[in-house]
């Protein structure tokens, strides 16, 4: 989310509650000014400490989520991930008539992502879908990711060479 629709956020939740920009100041024991400037996007401005102040004032919560541009940084930074990622693949590809694919990345018109693990039985026709977690933080952005992932899999399946027919 980009510091202006932030801003605007703050504000629109504000006016919904029926606060003024002071009240919502002594809710968060801030200037009436930070309040303003949060409200209008001019973030690098503000103290980090008072963004989240002025947000639980509001009863909205704050996610920092950084970004990398190498991909999913969780997976640099989580050991848990990778060490469940390797027993799973490992696991996967001892199993006879398995192609196995880890770290799949796929871009398919506007959608983007990584499928952890892709594989494919041919015999069976089947495509298997793997998303691999060690914690799970949003249940909803999660069912939509792997929603996602399973209505494009057998387009990705399909770049990759495998003969997979459509499924409806």
């Amino acid at each position: 989310m980009d510091d202006l629709r932030f801003g605007s956020t703050i504000r629109s939740v504000r006016i919904r509650k029926r606060l003024t920009q002071e009240d919502v100041s002594k809710l968060a024991s801030v200037s009436r000014g930070t309040v303003s400037r949060i409200e209008r996007g001019h973030l690098d401005q503000v103290r980090l400490a008072s963004i989240r102040a002025v947000a639980k004032a509001l009863d909205v919560r704050v996610d920092l989520v950084p970004r990398w541009r190498g991909g999913d940084l969780d997976r640099l930074l989580n050991a848990r991930h990778s060490a469940l990622h390797e027993q799973v693949a490992r696991s996967l590809q001892e199993r006879p008539d398995w192609l196995v694919a880890p770290e799949v990345s796929f871009a398919i018109y506007a959608e983007r992502g990584v499928i952890d693990i892709l594989a494919w039985h041919a015999k069976r026709q089947m495509i298997l879908v793997i998303e691999l977690k060690t914690d799970i933080v949003d249940l909803n952005e999660l069912l939509g990711t792997l929603d996602r992932k399973r209505r494009l899999a057998w387009k990705v399946a399909r770049e990759r060479g495998w003969a997979v027919r459509e499924r409806t």
